[in-house]
């Protein structure tokens, strides 16, 4: 399956309970995709939490939260059922934040 995002791919994670992709773009914008089995897919939102690259992205148990790392030194959460950005918080490292981890 293709999907057309418009900007060079960072990182990707699945919905866990829906058939939902998300895709943090070097634009710093995250992007949404229903897809299907055929390989049929259409847009689903798309928002932009910071004005420099999405690097990492993860996302919670139930799929609400979808958090985002990058360029802008920051984690933000975007809530996947409105879209909203429910949170950002700046980090206070040296370096740019390229990766998420789960515990």
């Amino acid at each position: 399956m293709e999907i057309p995002a418009g900007a060079q791919i960072f990182d990707l994670v699945f919905h866990p309970t829906v058939t939902t992709v998300y895709a943090g773009l070097l634009t710093g914008q995250v992007e949404a995709f229903a897809y299907d089995n055929e390989g049929n897919h259409e847009p689903v939102f798309t928002i932009r939490p910071s004005k420099r690259s999405c690097r990492g992205l993860s996302i919670n148990e139930d799929g609400s939260q979808l958090y985002a790392v990058g360029k802008s030194k920051s984690l933000q959460c975007v809530l996947t059922f409105l879209p909203y950005l429910y949170f950002s918080h700046f980090c206070h490292y040296a370096a740019s934040l390229k990766l998420i981890r789960k515990r």
